[in-house]
């Protein structure tokens, strides 16, 4: 059995507002259901869904990507940056964006000595 992809789904006020936001950071339309439900493309097999809630709470996505400076290039033209790209002690080069509703987007690359914990980590059961 395998998990092939993961879509989040970010609680928004207005749907509208979101696509638009989503759409400056380089995001696409997929579909629209009227004023309460949509789903946005990026690049690769990133899927986002923005549904209508009154009463948002924000969450923190992590977004790995290619080249993460092209990315913070785009991201200050369009969102708030909350931290400026950097190296990180544990060997990503990152930055930290905040988008409609509060809700975070980080951002980054690992650097080419960092170890990639997808092949090597550790399985919980005994």
């Amino acid at each position: 059995m395998k998990m092939n992809f993961c879509t989040p789904e970010l609680p928004v006020t207005d749907v509208g507002a979101a696509i638009d936001a989503l759409r400056q950071l380089g995001f696409r339309d997929a579909w629209t259901y009227e004023d309460s439900f949509a789903c946005m493309f990026g690049d690769g097999d990133i899927e986002i869904y923005l549904r209508k809630d009154a009463n948002p709470q924000p969450v923190t996505l992590y977004f790995k990507v290619d080249d993460a400076d092209a990315f913070y290039a785009r991201y200050q033209a369009s969102a708030e940056v909350v931290t400026p790209i950097q190296d990180t002690s544990w060997g990503m080069r990152e930055f930290v964006g905040r988008i409609v509703d509060g809700h975070v987007f980080r951002i980054g690359h690992g650097q080419a000595e960092a170890e990639d914990r997808r092949t090597t980590s550790r399985s919980s059961g005994a």
